[in-house]
């Protein structure tokens, strides 16, 4: 979309400022049929950047923003309802930080069973090895102990 609209860049400038305003020397905004010819065409602009946009969007989209004024409202309006507001996204990011040190907690918990799971292990193999060095009595051996213990 911004390519569309960057070919002129007075479009571009009423989507991300918002449309020109012109006031008169009191300071009061100006009528439409009071402004000048460069006025006016500065003034198109907004008109311009919103068919732009409303050309762009699916209809569900255009429902959404048609009744908005200004190419910038519709920016605006789009952005809230699909990126939410400033503190939406800041409790998003409050809430996401969060979870991901609860997880980071977790994860440390379950490195440290872990080791101590393999820390087990390792004795128990350790006692298997032991056991298995030790002279396993064949039955010749078991023999003559049993003779040993009749004399």
């Amino acid at each position: 979309m911004e390519v569309c609209l960057s070919r002129e860049p007075l479009t571009l400038r009423v989507v991300q400022k918002g449309p020109f305003e012109f006031k008169d020397k009191e300071g009061k905004v100006k009528d439409i049929d009071d402004l000048t010819e460069a006025e006016l065409l500065k003034y198109s602009f907004n008109g311009k950047a919103r068919n732009s946009l409303m050309n762009g969007l699916c209809p569900s989209e255009c429902d959404k923003v048609s009744s908005c004024k200004s190419a910038k409202e519709i920016c605006d309006t789009l952005e809230l309802y699909h990126e939410g507001s400033k503190s939406l996204k800041k409790e998003y990011e409050d809430v996401s930080m969060g979870e991901y040190y609860s997880l980071k907690v977790e994860n440390s918990k379950l490195k440290d069973k872990n080791n101590y799971l393999k820390t087990m292990v390792q004795e128990l193999m350790s006692k298997v090895d032991t056991w298995i060095d030790k002279k396993v009595p064949t039955q010749g051996d078991k023999e003559a102990e049993i003779k040993d213990l009749q004399a």
